[in-house]
Parts: structure tokens; C-alpha cells; sequence
């Protein structure tokens, strides 16, 4: 919710800067701040969109690796993918927490039905 009011704060000050004169250097930094500050939000957004996205394919994808290595009776294999499947457990507590305290307009809700891998 803070970034979203951030956001329409920045666009407001972006309109309001739209007639403003270049006549000293504070008018133009300003002015420079926050076009930049708007294209970081419209190309986070899509680009931690789609990373929450990649790393529920990547959950859902070792999860069926852990399964067939499981089924075959493995145990090297499942020794070997262990610390990879800790990674991407930390990742997805991550993504989920941060979904839940302020980052909830990045970060897509289907986050939060992801288990993690056992």
C-alpha cells in the first residue's frame, strides 16, 4: 500500500513538473529524480512479477525431481538436490513474507498457495 501511494505521489509530482521552467539546476534534478524513480516502478514491476512466476516453475519442477528420486530409491540423488531444495525453500519464505508486509502489489498472490518442497 506504501509503494502504491508512493507511486501516484511520484505521478502527481511528475504532472505538476510538466510546465515547470528549467530555469535552475533544483527544478531539473527534481524533475530528473522522479521520471527516474517512475521508470524503476514501471519496469520493476513486470520484472519481479515474472521472477515470482520463474520461481514457482522452479519450486514445482525440483519438487517432482525429489519425488522421482524418491520413488527410484535414490539416496545419492536426493543427497546431491538437499542443498538445492533448502535454496529454494529460503527463496520461496522469502517471497511469501515479503508478499505479506508491503511488497504485495510486486509480487503475485499465487506466492502464497506454494508449499515448500519436503
Amino acid at each position: 500500500m506504501v509503494l502504491l501511494l508512493i507511486f501516484l505521489a511520484l505521478i502527481v509530482g511528475c504532472v505538476c513538473m510538466w510546465n515547470y521552467t528549467y530555469d535552475d539546476i533544483w527544478g531539473l534534478l527534481s524533475w530528473i529524480v522522479i521520471a527516474l524513480t517512475l521508470l524503476f516502478f514501471v519496469i520493476g514491476i513486470p520484472v519481479a512479477r515474472i521472477g515470482t512466476h520463474l520461481t514457482i516453475e522452479r519450486i514445482e519442477i525440483t519438487q517432482q525431481t525429489v519425488d522421482r528420486a524418491r520413488m527410484k530409491g535414490q539416496p545419492l540423488e536426493l543427497a546431491a538436490i538437499q542443498q538445492k531444495v533448502v535454496e529454494i525453500n529460503q527463496e520461496l519464505v522469502t517471497s511469501q513474507y515479503l508478499n505479506e508486509h508491503g511488497l504485495d502489489w510486486w509480487i503475485p498472490d499465487t506466492i502464497m498457495a506454494v508449499k515448500p518442497i519436503h
